[in-house]
C-alpha cells in the first residue's frame, strides 16, 4: 500500500509526517482493500487540520478530516473516523458475500 504524507505550506514540524505516517500505517490492518492513503497536514490560524483520503477496491475514495487546537487531537479525530468508515465498508462487503444484504 502506498501511503504520502503532505504538508502543503511547509508550517508544520517534520516529525509530524513521522507520528502521521506511524499512525495511518495502523489502518491498514482494517481495511484489507486499501489501495493507498493519502494525508494532508495543514495549519489555520489556530486550528490543526489533517485529512486523510484513502483509496479502496473499484475506484471507491473515502475521506475523513479532524479540526482540533492540537495535532495530536486532530490526527487521533481523522484516524477515528477513517476507522469507523474502514470497518463499515469491509462489514459491508462480508454481509454482502454472505447474502445478507
Amino acid at each position: 500500500m502506498k501511503t504520502t504524507v503532505a504538508i502543503p505550506h511547509h508550517d508544520l514540524p517534520s516529525d509530524h509526517r513521522d507520528l502521521a505516517q506511524e499512525r495511518v500505517q495502523q489502518l491498514e490492518r482494517i481495511g484489507d482493500e486499501l489501495h493507498g492513503l493519502h494525508v494532508v497536514l495543514e495549519l489555520d490560524h489556530l486550528n490543526h487540520h489533517v485529512e486523510i483520503v484513502a483509496n479502496i477496491d473499484h475506484g471507491q475514495t473515502l475521506v475523513s478530516e479532524g479540526r482540533e487546537e492540537s495535532f495530536h487531537a486532530a490526527l487521533d479525530a481523522a484516524c477515528a473516523r477513517m476507522e469507523t468508515q474502514l470497518r463499515r465498508h469491509h462489514e459491508r462487503l462480508v454481509d454482502r458475500r454472505h447474502g445478507k444484504g
